[in-house]
C-alpha cells in the first residue's frame, strides 16, 4: 500500500495494519527459530551476529543505527529477504528499548520519542481489541 493511501486512512485502518504487520513481522532463521519481537535475546544476539552486527558493548541506539544502515533502500532491491529480516531485528531493539524505558516517554531520547508517540496513538485501541505488546 501506497504510504499517502496510508497516511488518509482513519485511525482504526491504520491500528489494523499494525496488527497485521506485527504479527506478520517475523522469520524463521537456518536454525529453525522462529524470530520476532518476542523472541529471545539469546537467539537475536545469535542473530545480530550472524547478520554481521557485533552487539556487545553498544548501546541499544547504536544498533538500531547500525541496522538502518544496513538496510539502506538501495540495498532492499537487491535482497528482499535480508532487508526484512533486518526490519524484524530493528523492530526488537525499538520494543526492547521501550521496555528499559518503563515505556515513559519522558525518559526517552528524542528519536524513540517519536517512534513511541507513533505507536502510543493505537493505545486505545490496543486496550479495546486487548492485544498485550
Amino acid at each position: 500500500m501506497l504510504i499517502s493511501i496510508k497516511i488518509n486512512l482513519p485511525l482504526e485502518e491504520k491500528f489494523n495494519l499494525l496488527i497485521k504487520n506485527r504479527i506478520n513481522n517475523s522469520y524463521v532463521n537456518e536454525d529453525g527459530d522462529l524470530i520476532n519481537i518476542y523472541s529471545s535475546s539469546e537467539i537475536i544476539n545469535k542473530e545480530l551476529l550472524e547478520k554481521g552486527i557485533d552487539y556487545k558493548d553498544k548501546a541499544i541506539d547504536d544498533i538500531i543505527l547500525e541496522l538502518s544502515s544496513k538496510n539502506h533502500p538501495t540495498l532492499r532491491v537487491q535482497n528482499r529477504d535480508y532487508s526484512e529480516e533486518l526490519g524484524v531485528l530493528k523492530d526488537y531493539m525499538l520494543e526492547l528499548s521501550f521496555y528499559l524505558h518503563d515505556y515513559d516517554y519522558d525518559k526517552m531520547n528524542p528519536i524513540l520519542q517519536n517512534v513511541f508517540k507513533n505507536l502510543k496513538q493505537y493505545s486505545d485501541l490496543l486496550r479495546k481489541h486487548r492485544f498485550n505488546f
